[in-house]
């Protein structure tokens, strides 16, 4: 079908304008969009179908600029496919280079040359599927929700005679290959090295223990959600999985709850979840790489009581957690063993994992829109993977460190990851 300037210029008028406020839009609204962009390309000439392109990739809908890869990825002989590609995986990291996997057709292959510019990057075909996050795009996304609180509630006035201050500046942030030993356990693209101004802010003392997290819960029994973030699932249940187990006694950092739970929580005290920069600068005094084993009585082997070697050792060996192995979890939040930074902050290492409102990927804040949604349509969408930070009981020496990032999906209720809250200036 060959169409005439008028209907093209039309299309692309139309894409234009769907593409530009898609991010203010519905679900459906966006997969419509989408769904419009695939069927129209193609009737497009290159010219039209380039200009396409370059609108629907400065979409701020990750449900259009990952169909216009799926059509990339469909329609290689198209020379725009090839530029799209390359700009996708220089500009979105490993998620576009898995999204691409998954849009190939079966027996379809990128173009060899394709292949060798992109190893030829710096990006290792291992560091791509390392992530083991296949299933990248998301069959289908929530309505959009509004994402603060009514306006008709009492502000929650933070508390911060439990918090440390931490002053405003600049630092260098993030790894280089200098800061490795040979076959680390630690990727580069996942923190780069990067200087970061920040303001002040306030960081807990300790990280929320069992005591604090179960009285929170009982407010919440009495009086409702009414702190909680508006995307968390419909008549979701805060107590953590650790209630009841002796291991974690009540001066113990909180574990076996989800980002929502932690979420919850920091907006009920009127405080939020660190930045994966913010937390990082608060522990970065903490266990210098020239040394990366663990602090003494930390980490797995404390738990485990034995050295682990290699990954495998490592899985296999989580692997055996039960209800009741190993007998020694975390620790109480005072106990010496805990390291405090010279600014006064305790426990940043080797307790708990301690999740942030940053996503794993991309450094940026959460922003999660999967209300209704079952946690297995959304477990392969890379936007609900978290950033965790500091290592935990269950960590070979050398995660914990102040520069090595781990991920969480943020409905998982781990028995080794928690949280701690921040205040920033206003």
């Amino acid at each position: 079908m060959s169409l005439s300037p008028n209907v093209t210029q039309a299309i692309l008028q139309g894409l234009e304008r769907g593409a530009t406020v898609a991010g203010e839009s519905s679900a459906g609204d966006e997969r419509f969009i989408a769904s419009l962009l695939n069927a129209l390309l193609p009737e497009l000439d290159e010219n039209a179908r380039n200009e396409a392109f370059a609108m629907a990739a400065m979409s701020p809908s990750p449900v259009i600029r990952i169909a216009l890869i799926e059509a990339a990825s469909h329609n290689l002989d198209w020379p725009v496919s090839k530029e799209c590609l390359a700009w996708a995986l220089e500009d979105h990291s490993d998620v576009t280079a898995l999204a691409i996997d998954n849009a190939l057709a079966p027996g379809q292959h990128v173009p060899i040359n394709f292949v060798v510019g992109m190893s030829g990057s710096g990006r290792p075909s291992s560091n791509v599927l390392s992530f083991a996050l296949r299933d990248i795009v998301a069959e289908a996304r929530a309505e959009s929700v509004p994402r603060y609180p009514s306006t008709d509630l009492p502000k929650a006035v933070p508390n911060l005679d439990d918090m440390i201050e931490v002053p405003a500046g600049t630092w260098v942030l993030g790894a280089d290959s200098t800061m490795m030993r040979p076959n680390a356990w630690f990727s580069l693209e996942l923190n780069p090295l990067r200087e970061v101004n920040l303001p002040r802010f306030w960081i807990d003392r300790d990280p929320v223990t069992n005591q604090a997290y179960d009285d929170f819960c009982a407010e919440i029994s009495e009086h409702g959600h009414l702190y909680c973030h508006p995307d968390e699932p419909p008549n979701k249940w805060h107590r953590r999985s650790t209630y009841g187990d002796a291991r974690f006694g009540p001066d113990h950092p909180v574990c076996g709850i989800d980002w929502y739970d932690a979420i919850a929580y920091a907006r009920f005290f009127g405080k939020q979840l660190p930045t994966i920069n913010q937390w990082e600068r608060a522990a970065l005094d903490l266990s210098p790489w020239a040394n990366p084993q663990a602090p003494q009585g930390q980490g797995a082997f404390r738990a485990f009581g034995k050295v682990l070697q290699t990954i495998k050792d490592w899985k296999d060996t989580a692997r055996t957690v039960t209800n009741s192995y190993p007998v020694t979890t975390t620790v109480p939040v005072s106990d010496p063993v805990n390291p405090v930074t010279k600014e006064g902050v305790r426990g940043l290492i080797g307790n708990v994992w301690e999740m942030t409102r940053s996503r794993f990927l991309d450094g940026e804040d959460v922003v999660p829109m999967y209300r209704h949604l079952d946690s297995n349509s959304i477990i392969g969408d890379w936007t609900a993977w978290i950033a965790i930070k500091g290592g935990a009981w269950t960590s070979v020496g050398e995660l914990l460190h102040p520069r090595f990032t781990g991920r969480r999906f943020l409905l998982h209720r781990s028995l080794d990851v928690g949280f701690r809250c921040v205040v920033e200036s206003e």
